[in-house]
């Protein structure tokens, strides 16, 4: 008996049925395209059918369609639905860029490549093999270029002659690679701690490759992903070998790459360009900068349009030898990256030894293959240079489903940015439903149990069904005022929250009935060999999009996170009541972000965190959990290297700081109402008072003066999105802001503006600092509105005449709502000093937009008149 998808459940890719593998018969070969005219009703029924949610095709995909032979790949393609079906026949259909023939499988051909790709990745993810060596290469031409810097014993190449600065964090850096333990380095914008940390991994890295192959190691040949069982791989004289795993320490870390963007992302392979370190990279971003299906790149859910595009049943899609996507299809014929011919040109000399998103796109339309696959197959075939965003590695349930938990295993980990750490971490351990979320995924469990009769899956489903529909009937009667049973809710406005802080264990435990940590594990080990029952049965490898599946693989990690750190005080339970046409919600809210850092980063070698703005240290350490007071360290066991540098004495030539205080004889700050000191803490210094009409009419009239004295690019941050809004708004009622023409920009004294929304996803953030940047680089200039905390306060690059003005327009404090004032009061005695620490790390990333590089230059224009600056 096997475990068989079917498409018969809308939006969902995890129905599932048993079927006999008898019943499994050869595919026919798949058919070429034809101009005759379908059987009757084949395309009505593609029409009618559409059960598969991938993407909306057009009036013309469906009217070649209708104009195609009823071939059994087209019949196969209108039994499943017209959306699958556009998927099918654009795959039939697409032959390339002109010129080029690429290779066409049979039937076994294609099923065989498509069932080598699952049971490789399914192998690895639940580690029965290990990964490969990680593939490390130099090029001694641009070593040509670079000059040598011993620190600590490591000979380090850079592209130019070290700054201190950039020493002092080699060296740091060095100590805790060494050690095996934490480093905080903070080092401010301009300093060149890019590099410096880059160059510091990779030359620790292959020292490490050196020192092994004098031992007498060696890398195996493409495709290495194809290796044995890890006992087949274990080194000489009973050590273990590179690719690290539980056996013990791998002898070359591989070096894990983390930033908050893909703007930062590209901003480090930029710099990995200029040194003569050659890693195999696996650049891990998202489908919506890779996937090149045109179905795909239209849907809503990217992850879940993929599977369907790539989905096979019994290693065939719908009656065919080949999926729904020509491109996986058309690198798994051609064995792409993974064989000798293709993995050489992203080896050391190759013409893809370091890329770029823009880079691998390209190729991708050039061997018509698939780059988000082919990135993922480069980690599994040795990659040692991993780069990726924070999701990838602090959410439990990415990690896993993406393989980062064996590539985790004794690498050093380098996060930049790493400010944002301790709440990206709070956020991966926290759980957050309402009644209606309980309810839609009861009704996805209760399906899933009765689409399979096999006797695990029925009760994982019913077991986890039973614990969901506890949760909504507890909160449906406590949000409506109703008794919370055996735990105490305190009422704070419009909200519940537990009294003793041990609400959140009582919950999971007493009420769900998710008795213990071994339980949550026994059911999530459950779950894994579903997960595994639907990768053979026909789903890609490296990701099983079901809801049902991922959302109660989901909600089990976060239920075990809370047992295991509940009892520790380190969770609060808040209830949001019932009213205004909500049935209640519920958070389970972490208040440290110790429980998912460990989780994540437990295995590793070492961990670099990098920023412009961690200190104060303890503060920081604290919230990770790294020292704890009066304690030994919790995660390593050697003691947190710390290293905070300043900036350049000779800073002052480059960066004048203007605080704004009156204009035209008028003070400035005259604009604001008077504040309560409880006003002063609930968002910025003057939250409310900085709404005031006749603050936003001195502020416009200071950019008005000052402004079109800078040349080129003039940033302007505000606290929120609320107040940019307001200062646009009111602007606009009194004609300070132009408003520009159909299709032009507002003007503001003349000068172009871009205003930075709120909800903007990566992508769109990265057209509109695009588009900014080319109009500052005209000689008019150009002004970006943008918010502190934003994605363009955080991260985007403002080099040289992109800006050479900032303005900080107030202190971004955080609002005070529940979930703060609850984390200022576990913090205790340090509450106020983490909620100002949170402020103020806002506008210095802010203000670090810019000064990029030891050249750059200009001026900063805070609106207080003391600010720390």
């Amino acid at each position: 008996m096997a475990l068989l998808v079917s498409p018969a459940t809308p939006r969902s890719v995890a129905s599932t049925a048993l079927d006999s593998e008898d019943s499994e018969t050869e595919p026919p070969a798949p058919l070429a395209p034809s101009t005759a005219a379908p059987a009757a009703g084949s395309a009505a029924d593609a029409a009618q059918s559409g059960t598969i949610d991938v993407a909306s095709e057009s009036d013309v995909e469906m009217t070649e369609l209708k104009d195609a032979k009823a071939t059994p790949l087209h019949q196969a393609a209108a039994r499943s639905g017209g959306r699958q079906s556009s998927l099918l026949f654009w795959t039939s259909r697409a032959e390339g860029p002109p010129g080029k023939r690429f290779k066409r499988l049979t039937a076994s051909e294609a099923t065989a490549r498509r069932r080598d790709r699952r049971e490789r990745n399914t192998a690895l993810r639940f580690w029965e093999i290990r990964l490969p060596p990680p593939v490390v290469g130099y090029d001694h031409q641009v070593e040509r270029l670079c000059s040598s810097s011993i620190v600590n014993g490591l000979e380090a190449w850079f592209p130019v002659e070290p700054l201190p600065s950039q020493l002092q964090l080699l060296s740091a850096a060095v100590e805790a690679m060494e050690k095996r333990t934490v480093a905080l380095l903070e080092s401010p914008t301009g300093t060149g701690k890019t590099l410096a940390l880059l160059t510091s991994s990779l030359a620790f890295q292959w020292r490490c490759f050196q020192s092994w192959q004098q031992q007498g190691h060696h890398l195996p040949p493409a495709p290495a992903s194809r290796l044995g069982r890890k006992d087949d791989q274990a080194a000489p004289d009973g050590q273990t070998g590179t690719g690290g795993g539980p056996d013990g320490p791998a002898a070359v870390p591989r070096v894990i790459w983390i930033a908050r963007t893909h703007d930062q992302l590209e901003h480090t392979i930029r710099e990995l360009r200029r040194l003569p370190y050659r890693p195999l990279e696996s650049l891990r971003i998202s489908r919506e900068r890779f996937c090149l299906h045109p179905f795909v790149q239209q849907a809503q859910d990217k992850s879940t349009a993929c599977e369907m595009a790539t989905m096979t049943r019994h290693g065939n899609a719908l009656g065919g030898g080949m999926s729904g996507c020509v491109h996986l299809d058309n690198a798994e014929a051609i064995g792409y990256p993974t064989i000798a011919e293709h993995r050489a040109k992203f080896e050391a000399g190759g013409t893809l030894a370091v890329y770029d998103i823009e880079d691998l796109v390209k190729e991708g339309h050039d061997t018509q293959t698939c780059p988000y696959h082919a990135s993922m197959d480069l980690t599994g075939e040795g990659a040692a240079l991993i780069l990726c965003t924070y999701p990838q590695i602090m959410d439990p349930c990415v990690r896993e489903s993406s393989n980062f938990e064996q590539v985790l295993q004794d690498a050093v980990v380098v996060i930049d940015e790493a400010h944002n750490l301790p709440q990206v971490a709070r956020d991966s351990a926290s759980f957050r439903g309402s009644v209606v979320d309980f309810e839609q995924l009861i009704s996805k469990l209760q399906g899933l149990a009765k689409a399979t009769a096999e006797p695990e899956a029925v009760e994982l489903a019913e077991k986890v069904c039973g614990a969901v529909t506890r949760l909504r009937d507890w909160l449906s009667t406590s949000a409506a005022g109703g008794d919370a049973g055996p735990i105490r809710l305190t009422p704070m406005g419009d909200e519940l929250r537990d009294e003793g802080g041990r609400g959140c264990l009582v919950l999971v435990s007493q009420i769900a009935g998710v008795g213990s940590v071994a339980e949550a594990q026994r059911l999530l080990t459950m779950l894994r060999g579903l997960r595994r029952r639907f990768i053979e049965h026909g789903l890609e490898g490296w990701a099983v999009r079901s809801s049902a599946v991922n959302e109660m693989d989901s909600f089990l990690r976060k239920m075990s996170l809370v047992l295991e750190e509940a009892g520790r005080g380190s969770y609060t339970l808040v209830v949001t009541k019932a009213g205004f046409g909500q049935r209640g919600r519920l958070a389970m809210v972490a208040l440290s972000g110790l429980v998912a850092f460990h989780n994540a980063v437990g295995h590793c070698r070492a961990v670099l965190c990098a920023s412009g703005t961690l200190a104060p240290f303890p503060l920081f350490k604290r919230e990770l959990g790294l020292e704890l007071e009066g304690a030994e360290p919790t995660l390593f066991s050697s003691r947190v290297v710390a290293e905070e540098i300043g900036q350049s004495p000779h800073v002052s030539r480059r960066l004048k700081v203007l605080a704004i205080k009156a204009v035209e004889g008028q003070k400035l700050l005259e604009g604001r109402t008077q504040t309560t000191e409880f006003d002063s803490l609930s968002s910025t210094r003057s939250f409310r008072a900085q709404h005031g009409a006749q603050y936003l009419s001195s502020l416009a009239k200071v950019l008005q003066l000052l402004l079109p004295a800078v040349p080129h690019g003039k940033l302007i941050f505000f606290p929120s999105h609320e107040q940019l809004a307001d200062a646009v708004n009111h602007w606009q009622r009194l004609a300070l802001l132009q408003r520009g023409a159909a299709g032009g920009f507002d003007r503001l004294g003349g000068i172009p503006v871009v205003i930075e929304t709120s909800g903007l996803s990566s992508e769109a953030a990265a057209a509109l600092v695009s588009q900014y940047r080319q109009l500052a680089s005209k000689d008019e200039g150009s002004i970006l509105l943008a918010v502190m905390r934003g994605r363009c306060a955080e991260g985007a690059d403002f080099k040289d005449e992109a800006a050479r003005a900032v303005v900080v327009v107030g202190v971004p404090f955080p609002s005070m709502d529940t979930e703060v004032r609850l984390k200022m009061e576990y913090e205790g005695r340090h509450g106020s000093a983490w909620y100002e620490a949170e402020a103020y790390r806002s506008v210095s990333q802010a203000a670090g937009r810019l000064l990029r590089h030891q050249s750059d230059y200009g001026c900063l224009l805070p609106d207080q008149e003391k600010e720390p600056f």
